[in-house]
């Protein structure tokens, strides 16, 4: 046995692998055809190691880099960014995550969390977040494939492009969106930017189709007569869901395979993989629209924030909400939107005034500055105080806004004068609103409770809680079943009485009341509630 003398690093095989695994020395044609490399990618412990080799070698036998592109990849650490080892026993193996978070929502999670150069903490909480979000897309192709099959929707027959005449602003939103989406996605993978394009599609989800888009079109589908309106709805949830699955698939491949099984069309190949990617729509793309909506997601959350102040919940109507554009453009906005926010918000009227309107009912309030007037006026301060108080605060305001100065004359027939920083403006809200100051405008929601809007408001606690049942005994969407309520309540009576035809038609039911309870059959699925002080049995029939 002899020792060899002269011994190579172990990385000079791999080094050479850009010839040697075409099997240069005999087929020089594959490789003067590959070479150089589009794409390599390793962790960033093979910088000096299989990067450097291969550069090396190389450039030692051809002149020049064996790629032409290289991505150095991050680790992937435990949950407290400590590396993972056998020895610390903090090893998640791949097949065990696999089947722990299922494939869909690993890869998500892998690609989205992070850009793929930096190294990551590997939390499984966060995929549980992931899964909650594929969920929605689940949820989302759950309802549409349930009422397309419901209404027999022939996606050929009401093309999208055809159904544009028909379509609202929040219809032309989405598809404006869906094309923004697309080029973002295609520019970011082009761009080797994975990490953005995954995080764009997540929020397309969750934010635009689900709490946006499909919230909007609900009402609209619910009704059993087939409408232009609905019709529309549907050939652009269907639109939405073909250019959204062929976008999904290179990060969830599974789900996104099932749903195109479902939206597959005559001419689709057998494979949503198959597919070629989708192109822009330049047409549809409307980046004022984009903007607008933005600011109308803005005005409502402003909205939503004074009806909780309020202790106000969204099913319970109110009478008004005023809103005061702070922007021209925001004032186009809101009223572009007008109906899609007006329904949202749950209001029986909405008041969008001009930039800078004061409502008749809003009053100014003069709030002295004490810390100025005190030694301006010394001991004549309570006189002072007194004038001010007996001059309407919008008439001083209007002085000092004009001439830089507001007079009162005080009880000796003396005048002073007042400048803005002698006194603070504010506006004296009535107690029966709400107020938020919003980004784009301020909001006042009226809360005055009028008798119709006290029946509408239970009537929604009832629907809530029958619908609630309904899922949990697993009735299909267009079966009408017996619903009986027991209870002693005037105030409910009066409600099943008056509105009647609205639970039923939201609920689809057959209503009956009683003040008693008596015998309810087997048959009948039974569950008491408390609606404020109202008790109540609600029984609905199981098939």
């Amino acid at each position: 046995m002899r020792r060899e003398p002269f011994v190579l690093d172990t990385w000079l095989d791999s080094g050479v692998a850009h010839f040697a695994s075409v099997d240069y020395l005999r087929n020089k044609n594959l490789f003067e055809k590959l070479f150089p490399y589009d794409f390599i990618t390793e962790a960033i412990d093979q910088t000096r190691g299989w990067f450097y080799t291969l550069l090396f070698t190389s450039v030692l036998y051809f002149g020049r880099a064996p790629f032409r592109s290289v991505l150095n990849q991050g680790h992937v650490l435990d949950s407290e960014g400590k590396k993972m080892s056998k020895s610390k026993g903090n090893v998640i193996w791949a097949m065990d995550a696999f089947e722990r978070f299922g494939v869909d929502p690993l890869r998500l999670y892998l690609v989205s969390k992070a850009k793929p150069w930096d190294t990551i903490n590997f939390v499984p909480a966060e995929i549980d977040r992931i899964t909650e979000e594929l969920n929605i897309l689940w949820n989302v192709f759950a309802f549409a494939k349930t009422y397309f099959d419901l209404d027999k929707f022939d996606p050929e027959r009401y093309r999208v492009e055809a159904m544009l005449q028909y379509a609202d602003p929040v219809d032309k939103w989405i598809l404006s969106k869906i094309n923004s989406l697309v080029k973002i996605v295609t520019n970011s993978l082009e761009d080797l930017e994975i990490y953005t394009a995954a995080k764009s599609i997540r929020s397309f989800i969750v934010e635009d189709l689900s709490h946006v888009y499909i919230r909007s079109i609900r009402r609209k589908i619910w009704v059993e007569k087939v409408t232009m309106e609905k019709l529309t709805a549907y050939s652009v949830l269907f639109y939405l869901l073909r250019k959204l699955v062929a976008l999904l698939a290179p990060f969830v491949p599974y789900l996104s395979e099932y749903i195109f099984a479902v939206v597959k069309q005559k001419d689709d190949p057998e494979s949503v993989h198959l597919l070629r990617w989708p192109r822009v729509d330049e047409e549809f793309i409307n980046q004022e629209l984009e903007d607008n909506m933005d600011i109308v997601q803005s005005v409502l959350s402003s909205i939503l924030a004074a009806r909780q102040k309020a202790g106000r919940k969204l099913r319970w109507p109110v009478k008004s909400i005023t809103l005061i554009p702070k922007t021209l453009k925001a004032k186009h906005a809101l009223n572009q939107f007008k109906d899609y926010l007006k329904s949202q918000t749950n209001t029986e009227e909405l008041i969008i005034l001009n930039v800078g309107e004061r409502p008749n009912w809003l009053r100014r309030k003069a709030v002295p500055v004490l810390s100025s007037l005190g030694p301006k006026f010394g001991p004549r301060l309570g006189d002072v105080l007194k004038s001010i108080r007996s001059v309407p605060a919008e008439k001083l305001e209007e002085g000092i806004t004009k001439d830089g100065v507001a007079r009162v004359t005080l009880q000796d027939g003396t005048i002073v004068e007042l400048t803005g920083s002698d006194i603070n403006f504010l506006d004296e809200i009535p107690k029966n609103l709400s107020y938020e100051d919003g980004r784009f405008a301020e909001v006042y929601v009226d809360l005055t409770e009028t008798e119709t809007i006290k029946l509408v408001s239970l009537a929604n606690e009832l629907i809530r809680r029958i619908q609630v049942m309904r899922r949990e005994i697993g009735l299909d969407i267009d079966k009408i079943v017996e619903c009986t309520l027991v209870s002693d309540s005037k105030e409910l009576i009066e409600v099943v009485e008056k509105m009647s035809d609205y639970i039923e038609e939201e609920t689809r039911t057959r209503l009956k009341v009683c003040e008693q309870a008596s015998e309810l059959e087997e048959r009948l699925y039974r569950k008491d509630w408390k609606i404020g002080q109202i008790q109540v049995r609600i029984a609905l029939s199981k098939e």
